[in-house]
């Protein structure tokens, strides 16, 4: 059995000089001739006083009558670059709150289904009578409810009919177009991969290297838990794939399972449910897990510890018994873009101090829950480590 587990996120793909983040992966289908249209959309939908009579998606045989306040012709490039309703509703989203984190797919898709109240009907949500003057109806002005009627109405434009029309409802449609997401996803990161010419597998292997030591690099003695979708050389024997991978066409984006009840229409979005229905090849999805006793470290680099994967390590933080057992922690960072060492190692302390003090309290013992953190510096069991960037 292995006594490392290394952790990886994207952040690990991206060292090794993989364009793999989804700010790279929207650069590439939002281009810029397809931003102009979007953007004139966004200027003659917020100036214009019709825009509550606009066409919009709908559902199921709803369909309202044809109005004509935005020409489709206009729009050529945005329907030629096949864009799902989700690379529509990151933009309108981004366009009328200002989230510098629109790119964080997982958040964003979470915050986003979490703003859509069930007991509303989105049905051609675009298309409603222009409100008395001086009288506001409610919902109306609701910020969240505007973003979603404007990417309704661009939606319409942009995504072909067939796609929504045969749709029940909303969760109905969101679901269906994240599928879309993800083969897009899927085909853009197997080109990047392709482009890379062999130079990434050598990355791999030299970053493993340069974090875990030759020593225990040279013995095989550790295994990967993996959060990316690739599936290097250098890993592949000793890697499990936990969001699916490129090879298998069958990656996932979804929520934590924690942030919402199994019997709401949301949790066919988590993680978890995701899961529960994919077809797993067993000899490419071996077991992660070590003998818990022969296990001595737990290995962190380029995860953004996000709470859309707290159940994963909570999980495993139960099982290893990090509380009372002698297991070391380990949270590695490299620096990137104009970040210096001290940004860095500052950010990842916030994270790892969230992420313990998000896990205390499900231990179900108060008084540990309080010192988790304490304990486990007291012990020199916590550590932060920057490792030089690669490249």
């Amino acid at each position: 059995m292995k006594s490392n587990l290394f952790i990886v996120g994207n952040g690990f793909d991206l060292a090794c000089g993989l364009r793999s983040s989804y700010q790279d992966f929207f650069r590439s289908r939002m281009e810029e001739d397809v931003l102009k249209e979007l953007e004139h959309f966004h200027k003659n939908y917020t100036a214009g006083n019709s825009k509550q009579s606009l066409n919009s998606i709908y559902f199921g045989s709803l369909k309202g009558p044809k109005r004509a306040d935005f020409s489709k012709k206009d729009y050529e490039k945005s329907v030629n670059a096949k864009l799902s309703f989700w690379d529509v509703l990151f933009f309108i989203f981004d366009k009328n709150q200002g989230n510098k984190n629109w790119y964080d797919v997982e958040n964003s898709i979470f915050s986003i289904l979490n703003m859509i109240k069930l007991d509303e009907d989105y049905s051609d949500l675009g298309f409603k009578e222009r409100p008395i003057p001086g009288v506001v109806r409610a919902g109306v002005r609701n910020k969240e409810k505007e973003c979603f009627r404007e990417a309704l109405v661009l939606g319409y434009i942009v995504i072909p009919e067939d796609r929504f029309t045969n749709k029940q409802d909303i969760f109905d449609f969101l679901y269906s177009e994240l599928l879309i997401f993800e083969a897009d996803f899927t085909e853009y990161l197997i080109k990047e991969i392709d482009s890379q010419q062999g130079w990434y597998t050598t990355a791999v292997e030299d970053l493993l290297r340069t974090i875990v030591g030759s020593d225990i690099l040279e013995s095989n003695d550790y295994s990967v838990l993996s959060f990316n979708y690739t599936a290097s050389p250098a890993l592949r024997d000793a890697a499990t794939n936990v969001h699916g991978t490129l090879m298998d066409r069958n990656i996932i984006f979804g929520i934590d399972q924690n942030a919402v009840g199994a019997d709401t229409p949301l949790f066919r979005f988590t993680k978890t449910f995701r899961k529960m229905i994919q077809v797993i090849d067993p000899e490419r999805n071996k077991t992660y897990i070590n003998d818990k006793d022969r296990l001595k470290k737990i290995i962190f680099y380029g995860h953004s510890l996000g709470e859309a994967d707290y159940s994963y390590f909570q999980s495993i933080f139960d099982y290893y018994d990090i509380y009372a057992s002698d297991i070391q922690l380990e949270f590695c960072c490299s620096t990137y873009g104009d970040k210096t060492s001290e940004e860095v190692l500052s950010d990842m302390s916030i994270l790892v101090g969230k992420l313990l003090s998000n896990y205390g309290p499900t231990m179900g013992n108060e008084n540990r829950a309080k010192n988790i953190l304490h304990k486990l510096m007291l012990e020199n069991r916590l550590h932060i480590r920057e490792i030089p960037r690669y490249r």
